[in-house]
C-alpha cells in the first residue's frame, strides 16, 4: 500500500514525468547526433581516403620521377656505352654491375632491362639475352619466360607508361622513360612488393580496394578487394568509387570506398563510450611507440653514424645538415684541387720551351688520359741524369723504351736532364719490376744515371712522387746508377728525405691540434725552403695547392661557414694555379696567413661558452667512459677543435681537469663515508680500483687508505 501510494503521489508524476521528457530528449539527441555524426564521419572518412590516395599517388609518381632521373644517368655512363662496341665478356660484366647499381637506388625498380638494338643483346642485373625476331623472351621471370613485344620497346608511344606483360603464371609491370632513337633503351622492372606495400597504405575500413590502371582503365596492379566499373565519385553496389589521375606518368589510382561500417563505427561509439576512450589511449600508446621506432630511432642511429654523436637530446636535423653541408664542402674542395692539379701540369707542361715540338703534341692527350681514365693507374715519376751527351734525340729514344701499356709524360727535359711521370694499368701480378724493366733497359741503351720514385694511384700525388724521385737523385753515384725512392737508407746522416712534404705533415698535424702559433711558422718555414731548393714550377705550384687545400679543409671540418672563407680560399687557389710564384709568393702567403687567421678566429667564436662545458663536464665526470669524444660530440664539434677550446677555456688539458674533478670527490667521500675504496673508485669513475689506487697516490703522495685514516685523526685535513 505504501508503494501504490508513492506512485500516486504527485511526486512521482514529476518524476515519471521529467523521466519522459530526459528519455523523449536524450532519444531525440540520439537519433539527431546519430545522424548528424554519421554524415561526418561519411565526409571526414572519405577526405582522409582521398588524401590517402594523393599520397599514395604522390609516392608512386616521385619513385617514377627518380626512375627516370636514373635514367638520365643511365644513358650517359661511360662503361654502358663501351660495351655497345665490345664484344668482351668483362664488359659486359661492367654493364651488369652497372645496372646493379641503378637499381638499387630507387625502391620502386627490381630489375633493369637494357636493350642494344645493334647488338641485338639484352641486358638485365643477373643475366644477358640475345633479341630475336621481333620479341624478347626474359625465361628468368617464370617457367615459361615472359614475352616483351618488339612494339612496346621500339615504339615511342609506350614511353612514360606503364605497360603490364604477363604469361599466365607471371607477370611484369614494365616502366620506360627513355627513348629508342640512340639504339638503345632501358626499361625498368616495377617492384611489385613495393607497388603492394605502398597501395596497402590506403586500404582500411573506408577502403576496401585499391588500383592502378592505364588511361583506357585497363587493371595494371591491385590491392585489396576488386573494384567494379566506374567513375569517380560514382556509387555503386559496393561502395563508392574514388578517382585520381597522376601528373606522371599517365596512370590512375582507383579505390573502392566503403560505407556500410560507418553504421557500426558510430553506434559503437554511443554505446562503448569509455571502453573505446580507454582502447584509444591503449592504442595511441602502441602507435606511439612503433611510431618512434619507425621515424625517431632510424634517424637517431644514421645521425649517430654520419655525425659521431651519441647526445640523444641534440637536434638530429641540424647536425645531419651540417655534416652534410661540411661534406659537400670538402668534396667541393677534392674537386677544386685536382681540377688545379690539372691546369699546374697541362701549364707547366706545354708551356716549357725546353721540350720538343712533338713531345708537346702529345702530352696534352696523355695528361688528359691519366686524369680522366676509368682503369686504376699506377704512377712514378723517373728522373734521368745524363753522363754524356747521348746520340740523337734522348728523350724519344727513352719513350721508345716503354710499351704501349705505359703513359709516359715528359715534364722537363734539357741537355742534361730528363724527367718522366709514367702511367700504367694496376695488375695483380706486377709490382715495382713492371717500371724497372724498361729502366733497366735505358740505363744499358744510354749513358745515364736513373732515380725514381715510389708509386701512387692517386694524380693527387704527383707533386709528392716528383719530390721523392729528387731524393732518390742525391744518391746516386757511378757505382749506384740507378736507386728507388724505397731504396733509400733510412739512417742516412745529415739528409732528411722529402723536406717540403716533411713541413707539410708537420702542418697538417699542428692544425689538427689546433696550434696556431705553430701552424703560421710551419707555413712561413715552407715557403723558405721552396725559396731554397729551387724547385721547378710544377712542383712549387702543386705542393702550394696542396697547402691551400689542407687549411680549407681544416676550416671546413671546424663548422666554419663556407662563405667567410670562400673567397680568400678561392684567391689562393687561384693565385697556386696560375701565377709565377716568384712574382706571388707574397701575396699567396697573405693569402695562407689570412686563411689561417679565419680558422683560428672563428674557431673560437665557435658558441660553446665556459659555462656550458664545465656543466656538462661537472655532471658526466662520474662515469667511467667519459672522455673527450664524448663532450665533443655533446656540443657537435671535432675533437681536435673540443681539445684547443678546452685548453683556451680553462687553461689546462680536458684530461687534467677531469682527474682534478674525481680526486676531490674521492678525498670528501674517503673523509666522511665508511664506502670501500672500491666503491669510491667507482663512484669517481674507475672501474679498476688499482688504477684509482696508483692515480691516487701519485697525487697524493699515499695511497687512499692512509689518506682516510689521516683525514680522521686530523679535521683540518678534510676538504671543505
Amino acid at each position: 500500500m505504501k508503494w501504490k501510494g508513492f506512485f500516486q503521489s504527485t511526486l512521482a508524476k514529476y518524476v515519471f514525468s521529467y523521466a519522459a521528457i530526459l528519455a523523449t530528449v536524450v532519444t531525440g539527441l540520439y537519433f539527431i547526433i546519430n545522424t548528424q555524426l554519421k554524415q561526418e564521419y561519411l565526409k571526414l572518412y572519405r577526405n582522409e581516403s582521398r588524401n590517402q590516395i594523393s599520397y599514395v599517388a604522390d609516392r608512386i609518381s616521385k619513385g617514377l620521377l627518380e626512375i627516370e632521373k636514373a635514367d638520365m644517368l643511365l644513358a650517359s655512363d661511360v662503361n654502358i656505352i663501351d660495351a655497345r662496341y665490345s664484344s668482351a665478356d668483362y664488359s659486359h660484366y661492367l654493364v651488369i654491375n652497372e645496372l646493379k647499381k641503378y637499381c638499387s637506388r630507387n625502391i620502386l625498380s627490381s630489375d633493369i632491362i637494357y636493350l642494344d638494338r645493334k647488338s641485338s643483346t639484352a641486358y638485365t642485373t643477373s643475366c644477358q639475352y640475345g633479341i630475336s625476331g621481333s620479341s624478347l623472351d626474359l625465361t628468368m621471370y617464370g617457367t615459361k619466360g615472359i614475352v616483351i613485344p618488339g612494339s612496346y620497346y621500339d615504339s615511342d608511344a609506350s614511353l612514360n607508361k606503364i605497360f603490364k606483360v604477363t604469361n599466365g603464371s607471371s607477370t611484369l609491370l614494365l616502366f620506360s622513360p627513355g627513348d629508342s632513337s640512340s639504339g638503345s633503351r632501358a626499361i625498368y622492372v616495377l617492384d611489385q612488393n613495393e607497388l603492394r606495400s605502398i597501395l596497402d597504405a590506403c586500404l582500411s575500413k573506408g577502403v576496401s580496394g585499391v588500383e592502378l590502371t592505364d588511361p583506357s582503365g585497363r587493371a595494371l596492379f591491385s590491392s585489396g578487394s576488386a573494384l567494379p566499373p566506374g567513375a569517380d565519385g560514382e556509387p555503386s553496389s559496393s561502395g563508392e568509387i574514388i578517382t585520381l589521375d597522376l601528373p606522371y606518368p599517365a596512370i590512375r589510382v582507383r579505390a573502392l570506398f566503403q560505407k556500410d561500417f560507418i553504421e557500426a563505427a558510430t553506434n559503437a561509439v554511443f554505446v562503448n563510450t569509455y571502453l573505446m576512450v580507454g582502447l584509444l589511449v591503449a592504442a595511441g600508446v602502441v602507435i606511439i611507440f612503433f611510431s618512434m621506432k619507425m621515424t625517431y630511432s632510424p634517424l637517431h642511429e644514421l645521425k649517430k653514424h654520419i655525425t659521431n654523436s651519441r647526445d640523444r637530446f641534440s637536434n638530429d636535423i641540424t647536425l645531419l645538415d651540417s655534416t652534410y653541408h661540411a661534406s659537400e664542402e670538402l668534396n667541393m674542395l677534392l674537386q677544386k684541387r685536382l681540377n688545379n692539379y690539372r691546369t699546374v701540369i697541362r701549364e707547366s707542361i706545354l708551356g716549357s720551351e725546353a721540350l720538343p715540338e712533338n713531345v708537346r703534341n702529345t702530352a696534352s692527350d696523355s695528361i688528359d688520359k691519366l686524369f680522366a681514365s676509368g682503369d686504376k693507374l699506377t704512377m712514378a715519376v723517373v728522373k734521368i741524369l745524363f753522363t754524356a751527351p747521348p746520340e740523337g734525340n734522348g728523350v724519344e729514344r727513352i719513350r721508345s723504351r716503354f710499351s704501349a701499356a705505359f703513359t709516359c709524360i715528359v715534364l722537363k727535359a734539357d741537355g742534361g736532364e730528363a724527367s718522366l711521370l709514367i702511367a700504367w694499368k694496376d695488375r695483380k701480378d706486377e709490382d715495382a719490376a713492371a717500371l724497372k724493366r724498361p729502366l733497366e733497359s735505358i740505363l744499358r741503351e744510354l749513358p745515364c744515371m736513373i732515380a725514381f720514385s715510389n708509386r701512387s694511384a692517386s694524380p693527387l700525388d704527383i707533386a709528392r712522387l716528383y719530390s721523392n724521385a729528387t731524393a732518390a737523385e742525391n744518391f746516386l753515384n757511378p757505382g749506384r746508377r740507378i736507386l728507388g725512392y724505397d731504396d733509400i737508407p733510412e739512417n742516412t746522416e745529415n739528409y732528411e728525405k722529402n723536406y717540403s712534404y716533411q713541413l707539410f705533415d708537420q702542418l697538417a698535424d699542428t692544425l689538427e691540434k689546433m696550434d696556431s702559433e705553430s701552424s703560421f711558422r710551419l707555413v712561413r718555414e715552407l715557403f723558405d725552403s721552396i725559396d731554397m731548393r729551387k724547385d721547378p714550377e710544377m712542383f712549387i705550384r702543386c705542393i702550394l695547392i696542396d697547402t691551400a687545400t689542407l687549411i680549407g679543409t681544416c676550416i671546413s671540418r671546424s663548422s666554419i661557414k663556407y662563405e667567410k672563407y670562400s673567397g680568400v680560399l678561392a684567391h689562393a687557389l687561384d693565385l697556386c694555379r696560375k701565377s709565377n710564384y716568384v712574382q706571388t709568393k707574397g701575396e699567396i702567403l697573405e693569402s695562407f696567413n689570412a686563411m689561417l687567421e679565419i680558422l683560428f678566429t672563428e674557431s673560437s667564436d665557435a658558441g660553446v661558452s665556459c659555462a656550458q662545458i664545465e656543466a656538462f663536464v661537472k655532471e658526466n665526470f662520474r662515469q667511467p667512459d667519459f672522455s673527450i669524444t664524448a663532450l665533443a660530440d655533446h656540443f657537435g664539434v671535432s675533437i681536435a677543435y673540443m681539445s684547443f677550446l678546452f685548453k683556451k677555456k680553462f687553461s689546462v688539458n680536458f684530461s687534467s681537469y677531469v682527474w682534478r674533478l674525481r680526486y676531490e670527490k674521492s678525498r670528501l667521500l674517503l673523509a666522511t663515508t665508511n664506502y670501500s675504496i672500491e666503491k669510491i673508485g667507482a663512484l669517481v669513475g674507475y672501474d679498476n680500483a688499482s688504477s684509482f689506487r696508483r692515480k691516487f697516490k701519485d697525487e697524493c703522495g699515499v695511497s687512499p687508505s692512509q689518506y682516510r685514516k689521516k683525514a680522521r685523526e686530523t679535521p683540518d685535513m678534510q676538504p671543505g
